[in-house]
């Protein structure tokens, strides 16, 4: 990295980044419930993973009266090499992508700011989510990974006011390529593999695009010096757009998270924490995930002249945060 301060407060950054990953995962399983040691052909596999990234950015920023600019460019360029060994299966690709960037921000009066900001991203899949290995959850349910699984990329717009009683943010996003994770039935994503009807293999997919638009609020409140509150308000709505499993997706759904912590100051060094979160559901690709609320408690007090800490915290007390969601498809 190289920086150059420059006169009138601007100032230029660049540099670069390199990187190199192989990995080899020799998975094997046996079938050993006739006394003797057989490889279960439908689940041992050999998965190898090569990765080489290259990027470099450029950065300028200057501060004037109220106003502060930041413009930047990144470019990024990306090799890869996988092979499975059960199939015989391999993949060899790479390409070059820009991330432009913009950020201004304006002080509109006493501790008061404005701000537009523009920027392209890229959020890439992990390393267990490429892995092509079959997991057994439970004797109806698989997990696995998926080799041909791309980087997903969003143009993000936010605008954000700031002051020392509120925070507030504008968000649109599409993204493409959408990472998420599906629930299908077992036939639908291994057709050549025996399995039962109402097995269900979990598997990392591509959606086509996703539309996000959000307003993100934070209030903290001073009510008692001994007392004070964040709230946290997120209200915004997502729609995909995608097809897997012969059903095609064409849907979003509105949704608000809340969450709200009270902190009190006590005497003699006691202390306490009571807060809330709600979550009202929402889609999240082919699933509709339903609503779900938890309330949490934390007491502690100081001991050993303020040397030492005891603590208690009950998390989910009315046991009330436990996601779930249904996914339908058209065959079933």
């Amino acid at each position: 990295d190289y920086v150059r301060p420059f006169k009138k407060q601007s100032k230029l950054e660049a540099g670069f980044k390199w990187s190199k990953v192989k990995t080899d995962n020799d998975a094997k399983f046996f079938d050993v419930s006739n006394g003797t040691r057989i490889v279960d052909a439908s689940k041992t596999n050999q998965f190898l993973y090569e990765e080489e990234n290259f990027a470099t950015y450029v950065n300028y920023a200057k501060q004037w009266k109220q106003w502060n600019v930041q413009l930047g460019l990144r470019a990024e360029r990306t090799s890869l090499y996988t092979y499975q060994a059960i199939g015989n299966v391999a993949f060899d690709s790479s390409y070059l992508q820009l991330f432009p960037s913009a950020f201004v921000n304006r002080q509109i009066g006493k501790q008061k700011t404005i701000g537009f900001s523009i920027s392209r991203r890229i959020d890439r899949p992990s390393y267990n989510q490429l892995n092509p290995f079959l997991f057994l959850i439970d004797v109806t349910t698989y997990a696995t990974g998926n080799p041909n699984l791309l980087p997903q990329f969003t143009w993000n717009y936010e605008v954000n006011y700031n002051t020392p009683k509120l925070n507030a943010t504008l968000t649109y996003s599409k993204t493409n390529k959408v990472l998420n994770t599906a629930i299908v039935r077992f036939k639908d994503a291994f057709p050549n593999l025996p399995s039962d009807d109402n097995v269900t293999v979990q598997l990392p997919i591509n959606i086509s695009t996703t539309n996000y638009v959000g307003l993100t609020l934070s209030s903290p409140l001073k009510v008692k010096p001994w007392w004070s509150i964040l709230n946290n308000a997120n209200i915004f709505y997502s729609k995909f757009n995608g097809q897997l499993a012969g059903t095609r997706l064409n849907d979003g759904r509105a949704a608000v998270n809340l969450n709200s912590t009270n902190n009190f100051t006590l005497k003699k060094g006691w202390s306490m924490e009571v807060s809330g979160n709600f979550n009202s559901g929402g889609r999240s690709g082919f699933m509709v995930v339903r609503s779900v609320w938890s309330a949490n408690f934390g007491i502690q007090k100081q001991v050993l002249n303020n040397k030492g800490t005891l603590r208690l915290n009950v998390t989910d007390i009315f046991w009330t945060n436990r996601p779930g969601g249904t996914i339908t498809y058209n065959n079933y």
